[in-house]
């Protein structure tokens, strides 16, 4: 039986068609491990573009979803905005509705934790599952031209900036 962790993203949208001003990228998502479907979330619509950001975050920290506001895959973000603390990370608002699982990092392997599952796999093989993710996102944010408005020009930027740094970094750490 194969065993990895698969996340998949498809049916791929912007709301209402708007491909200039909805910033963030919508679909569907799927966790799969092995054969078996982990979490039934692909009958709901997602920030799928967001997701892929909270997945790069994952990385390089400990996610636990009782210590963060955000979820990991979530229904929206409404809102993007530059952290002045750190300029160079984003803040993205959504709605209270979403999934999440705790992800950790032990020696060289990644554990998550799901309701029923706990799934361990080595760092270096989900760094290229995020950055599979990575690909599509960008594949569909190259076929259009994002014309953000003046009040949200500052975090569209702040999340290409987080975004372009984080894969980097993870592209980094694969070529060690």
């Amino acid at each position: 039986m194969d065993n990895k962790l698969l996340i998949e993203i498809f049916n791929l949208h912007w709301l209402k068609g708007d491909s200039l001003h909805d910033l963030c990228l919508h679909g569907n998502a799927r966790i799969v491990f092995g054969k078996f479907l982990v979490e039934e979330v692909d009958n709901k619509e997602w920030s799928v573009s967001t997701m892929v950001l909270e997945l790069m975050r994952t990385c390089f920290v400990d996610f636990y979803p009782k210590e963060n506001i955000n979820f990991l895959i979530p229904c929206c973000g409404h809102s993007m905005y530059e952290d002045e603390n750190d300029p160079s990370k984003v803040i993205i608002l959504g709605c209270n509705n979403g999934f999440s699982w705790d992800i950790k990092h032990k020696y060289e392997q990644v554990v998550h934790e799901f309701k029923k599952e706990k799934i361990i796999m080595k760092t270096r093989d989900w760094f290229k599952q995020v950055l599979f993710l990575v690909e599509i996102i960008e594949k569909e944010y190259a076929k259009v031209k994002k014309e953000p408005s003046q009040d949200a020009l500052s975090g569209y930027n702040a999340f290409w900036r987080e975004w372009n740094y984080l894969k980097k970094k993870v592209k980094a750490e694969l070529l060690k």
